[in-house]
């Protein structure tokens, strides 16, 4: 009887568990991923903003490669060919910048190894395009860490479940004992 009590309290505990930690965790995947976007969202808007601010190709060049060092990668696709932030361009990124530059609209762009996001600016030049990458490291970035504290929550609380269970199981169980050995002795005559 102990046992079963345990065991149901055991199944219990762990399905109302699980069916909260499994959209816990996909909660926490998904704002880590939405804060690696906004975060290059955030550099590439900063960068466009250089762009139409600083005359100077050296100082801009200085002012990308600086909010790189803070964030996600920064470059500028110029309209002319050249690039600033960086020496070339990532081959995977060159569609997507040709895209920019024939839209003339902001979008993000997943890649295989993170996202791109894409801000064109129309300057002398041409059209300029501020590309940001938020890599896959940056976009589950703290997660494995957030997923192991919420399991072993889980777990704990999964075992102080079942040490509860235990012992009221013991509580219920010792009285039906005790009365079953009563009823025993007395078909036996012994009372």
């Amino acid at each position: 009887m102990r046992t079963r009590i345990i065991w149901l309290v055991a199944a219990t505990t762990s399905a109302v568990v699980v069916a909260f930690v499994v959209p816990l965790c996909l909660l926490v995947q998904g704002v880590a991923r939405d804060r690696a976007l906004n975060r290059a969202l955030d550099q590439a808007q900063r960068v466009a903003t250089l762009l139409i601010s600083v005359d100077n190709v050296g100082d801009l060049d200085r002012s990308v490669t600086g909010l790189s060092s803070e964030g996600p990668r920064v470059l500028i696709a110029r309209g002319d060919g050249t690039v600033v932030g960086a020496t070339t361009i990532p081959s995977e990124s060159m569609n997507a910048i040709a895209k920019a530059r024939s839209s003339t609209t902001a979008f993000t762009e997943e890649l295989a190894t993170g996202i791109d996001v894409l801000v064109p600016v129309i300057s002398e030049t041409g059209t300029d395009v501020v590309l940001a990458h938020a890599s896959d490291s940056e976009l589950r970035a703290g997660v494995a860490r957030a997923w192991l504290v919420i399991g072993g929550l889980g777990a704990l609380l999964i075992a102080g479940a079942i040490a509860m269970a235990r012992e009221l199981s013991r509580r219920i169980s010792v009285p039906v004992t005790d009365l079953a050995e009563v009823a025993h002795r007395l078909r036996g005559g012994d009372i």
